[in-house]
């Protein structure tokens, strides 16, 4: 069986930030304001904010990222330990987020933390470089698939680390080798 890491926000699922800013905030913002991961360091708002913002947004309908139902769903069809490793395990419980991936029919196998990965990690798939170079200094992985979105388009990943994936159909392709 072949370990999966896969986040959930950014890769499985994608927020529509200038709506949820403005829902939230009563602001207006542009896409192109989301320049880096963390919305504290690019729209200036407080720790505090954006885990509210997060908190409440986190339980609500997933907007799915093309593709990645259908490709979760292959995946575990074919037997692969599809281990979700999520950022929202810090507004949420490991139960609430369970209860979520459920009413959602989200393709998954486990709910990890960091401290729970496999020893060995054949593919991990996030969309935040730092987070894969968090598990790649904890465990052995194979691929770390940098999920492409604009705010992590500044990385230069000197080192070579990362294999850039834009889609589910990119992720597929890797994994499968086609």
């Amino acid at each position: 069986m072949k370990n999966i890491v896969v986040d959930i926000d950014g890769v499985i699922c994608e927020y529509d930030f200038p709506d949820l800013i403005k829902r939230h905030f009563g602001i207006s913002i542009l896409p192109e304001w989301i320049w880096c991961y963390t919305l504290e360091d690019c729209l200036g708002l407080s720790p505090d904010q954006v885990g509210d913002l997060f908190a409440l947004e986190g339980f609500a309908k997933p907007k799915f990222i093309k593709g990645a139902f259908e490709a979760l769903s292959r995946l575990v069809i074919e037997d692969f330990n599809v281990c979700i490793l999520s950022n929202r395990l810090t507004y949420m419980s490991k139960a609430d987020l369970s209860l979520w991936l459920q009413e959602y029919n989200i393709p998954h196998s486990q709910i990890i933390t960091c401290e729970e990965l496999p020893s060995y990690v054949h593919y991990a798939i996030d969309d935040r470089p730092k987070k894969l170079l968090e598990i790649d200094s904890k465990v052995n992985v194979g691929k770390l698939l940098l999920f492409e979105q604009p705010w992590n388009w500044r990385c230069h990943d000197l080192l070579g680390k990362f294999t850039w994936v834009k889609n589910w159909e990119d992720i597929m392709e890797v994994i499968h080798g086609y």
